[in-house]
C-alpha cells in the first residue's frame, strides 16, 4: 500500500501545480472510451472507462528537460466496477545535443516492426547520428509497470503463469501480485538510416530480453530483426521479419528458432484530399517441423475485432485512409486470418474438434476521426468479425462492436 500513496501523492502534486510555475508547463486531459457490442452469441457487453491524465514538463535549456504523466482510471464493464487504477506514465529526462541523445526514465520503445517490444518501459537509451545512420542502445527494466497497459504475456507452454496473473482482477490488499507487470530485463542495440543509397529506407535491431521473475518455468528469448521501405513516386513498398531465438527452462526446457514478418505496397492515391491504400501481408510461425510458434514480448493486437496476438497466424488487411480537411480523417479496414497450427494458444480461444481446421474468418471495421477544436478529439468506430468466413467457427454469430472515444484538454 505504501507505494500506492506514494503514487497517488505524486500525482495529486501534479494536478495541483499551477501552470504559471515559470518555464513549467502543465496540463490536465480527460480519456473517455465507451464500447457496445457482442463476442458470443448470446451475450453482448457494455464498457465505460474514464481516465483524468495530467502532465507536466519543463526545459532546462534547448538542450535537455523533462516530462512527467500519470493518469487516474475508473471503469464500469458488465453492471460491475473496475477498481481504481493509479498509474504512473511517462516519465523521462532527455538530453540531446548535436548527434549525441539520452533518455531516462519511463519512456516509450518500439522495435522496427513495431510487434515485439513496444510499451513504456524503465531505462535507459542513448543515440548517436552517424553518417552511416543513427545508433541506438538501450537497456530497460519491465517489473514496476502496470501489467494491462504494459501486455506483457509471454506465454511459456508449459504453465502460463503469466496469463493467470495478467487476468487476474487488481487487488490493493494485494498489490505486489496483482498490479505490476512480469519481470524481465530488455536490451536492445538499434540502427536506423532513412536514405540509404539515397533510395532505401532500413531499419534493424537486435534485441534480447531475460526472465526474472524468480519462477522455475523461464522463457528467454533474442531477436535479430529488419524493416525496410522504397518510395516509388507515390508507392511506398515495405518488407519486415524478425528471426527468433527462444529458451524455455522448466519442468519442459526446449530450445528453438521462431519466424515472423511482413510485406506490403502503400499508394497515396491521386485525389484532391490526402488518401492512401495500403495492402499489407503478415505472418508469425505456429508449431512445424522447423520453426516453433513466434512469441513477442508485449501482446500488441491485430484486428479491431479478432485481437490476435503476433504468434501462430497470417493475415492480409486491405485498408483505405482518407483526411478529408483538416479536422476529419477517416479510415476502413478488411482483414482474413488464417491460425498456423490447432495447438498453440493465441488471444482468441482454440477449441476442440478443429485441429485440422485453419481459416479463422474475417472482419471490416471503420473509424471516424474528427477534432473540431484543438482541445477536443472524437474517435468513432463499428464493425464485425465474421467466423462463418473460415472453418474453425464456421456455427457461430458474428462478433460486432461500437465504440466512441474522447480526449479533453480540461487544462
Amino acid at each position: 500500500m505504501k507505494k500506492t500513496r506514494i503514487i497517488f501523492l505524486l500525482l495529486t502534486i501534479a494536478f495541483l501545480l499551477p501552470s504559471s510555475l515559470g518555464a513549467f508547463d502543465f496540463g490536465l486531459l480527460l480519456d473517455q472510451y465507451a464500447a457496445f457490442g457482442s463476442y458470443t452469441d448470446d451475450s453482448k457487453f457494455f464498457d465505460y472507462r474514464a481516465g483524468l491524465v495530467p502532465r507536466l514538463s519543463h526545459y532546462f535549456n534547448d538542450k535537455s528537460g523533462f516530462f512527467v504523466a500519470g493518469s487516474m482510471t475508473f471503469g464500469y464493464k458488465n453492471k460491475e466496477f473496475y477498481v481504481p487504477v493509479i498509474e504512473l506514465l511517462r516519465t523521462e529526462f532527455s538530453y540531446n545535443s548535436g548527434s549525441l541523445g539520452l533518455k531516462i526514465g519511463r519512456f516509450h520503445y518500439s522495435d522496427p516492426l513495431s510487434i515485439i517490444a513496444d510499451s513504456l518501459y524503465d531505462g535507459v537509451q542513448v543515440s548517436y547520428g552517424t553518417s552511416v545512420g543513427r545508433f541506438s542502445l538501450g537497456a530497460w527494466y519491465t517489473g514496476f509497470l502496470y501489467k494491462k497497459n504494459a501486455h506483457i504475456v509471454m506465454l511459456d507452454g508449459q504453465s502460463g503463469e503469466e496469463q493467470i496473473k495478467y487476468d487476474a482482477p487488481l487487488k490493493y490488499s494485494d498489490f505486489s501480485k496483482t498490479y505490476f507487470a512480469p519481470k524481465r530485463m530488455l536490451a536492445a542495440l538499434d540502427w536506423e538510416h532513412l536514405s540509404l543509397f539515397d533510395f532505401l529506407q532500413v531499419q534493424a535491431a537486435a534485441l534480447g530480453q531475460i526472465d526474472v521473475s524468480g519462477s522455475d518455468n523461464k522463457l528467454h528469448s533474442q531477436y535479430f530483426i529488419l524493416s525496410a521501405g522504397v518510395p516509388v513516386k507515390s508507392f511506398l513498398f515495405e518488407a519486415g521479419g524478425s528471426f527468433e531465438a527462444i529458451q524455455l527452462k522448466g519442468a519442459k526446457p526446449r530450445n528453438y528458432f521462431a519466424l515472423t514478418g511482413k510485406l506490403g505496397i502503400n499508394w497515396t492515391l491521386p485525389t484532391k484530399f490526402h488518401s492512401r491504400l495500403s495492402l499489407t501481408g503478415h505472418y508469425a510461425s505456429g508449431e512445424n517441423n522447423y520453426f516453433g510458434a513466434f512469441k513477442p514480448v508485449t501482446t500488441k493486437s491485430f484486428g479491431e475485432m479478432l485481437q490476435a496476438k503476433m504468434t501462430n497466424i497470417m493475415f492480409l488487411d486491405l485498408s483505405y485512409s482518407m483526411r478529408i480537411n483538416k479536422s476529419v480523417g477517416a479510415n476502413i479496414t478488411a482483414a482474413y486470418f488464417r491460425r498456423n497450427d490447432s495447438i498453440t494458444y493465441n488471444t482468441f480461444y482454440i477449441g476442440s474438434g478443429n485441429e485440422g481446421k485453419k481459416n479463422l474468418g474475417g472482419e471490416i471495421f471503420a473509424r471516424v476521426i474528427w477534432s473540431p477544436f484543438s482541445d477536443l478529439n472524437l474517435n468513432f468506430g463499428g464493425g464485425a468479425f465474421i467466423p462463418a468466413m473460415g472453418d474453425v467457427w464456421k456455427d457461430e454469430k458474428p462478433r460486432w462492436r461500437i465504440d466512441l472515444s474522447a480526449i479533453l484538454a480540461l487544462y
